[in-house]
């Protein structure tokens, strides 16, 4: 009888811990899931949209002061894909989002023909680009270093030569800054 009582308490004693090893794995296995779950769980969904998105610099006049300054822009990296140089430009002749600073390009201009040789961007524009400047030097050199400060952000650029419809024998109204040579950012 003794062997019995024995027997038998061993074996509710191996059920007992038996049960007790299976609860402690079940409750481990249940807060490795719900960790990897909160892990894994973003707050907010991230479209594809804002995954492509990326920050470019533009540079424009600030109306009160006349120096240059920043404008960082997120835009759709899928814009930059094919001609970078000429999306920026366009943005610079569309002008800032910012109230406190304004396009130097003049009125009118249109975007021939944007393209890199080696690490000098010739951007070729249309006669409004010297036919609409009012002749004031402090606003050329303005325009020219708003360009090459924009397109310089671009790691590949050093250097911006302006061609105005296919020729670089031209100048803006004051003759001080003439387009056969080419320009450098002032950094």
């Amino acid at each position: 009888m003794n062997k019995k009582i024995l027997l038998i308490l061993f074996i509710i004693l191996v059920i007992a811990v038996g049960l007790f090893i299976f609860f402690k794995n079940n409750d481990k296995e249940n807060n490795i899931e719900n960790n990897i779950i909160n892990e894994i769980t973003p707050e907010e969904e991230i479209s594809v949209e804002q995954q492509r998105e990326t920050m470019i610099t533009l540079y424009f006049q600030n109306i009160e002061t006349g120096n240059l300054e920043k404008e960082s822009r997120k835009i759709d990296a899928k814009k930059l894909n094919e001609n970078p140089y000429s999306v920026l430009v366009q943005m610079l002749i569309e002008g800032p989002t910012d109230e406190k600073l304004q396009t130097l390009i003049p009125k009118g201009t249109k975007i021939n023909d944007v393209y890199i040789k080696g690490n000098v961007v010739y951007v070729d524009l249309s006669k409004e680009f010297v036919e609409n400047e009012e002749g004031d030097i402090k606003k050329e050199e303005n325009i020219i270093n708003s360009m090459v400060d924009t397109l310089t952000e671009l790691n590949e650029v050093t250097y911006l030569k302006i061609l105005i419809d296919g020729s670089e024998e031209r100048e803006f109204k004051s003759g001080s800054i003439k387009f056969n040579e080419v320009f450098k950012r002032n950094d």
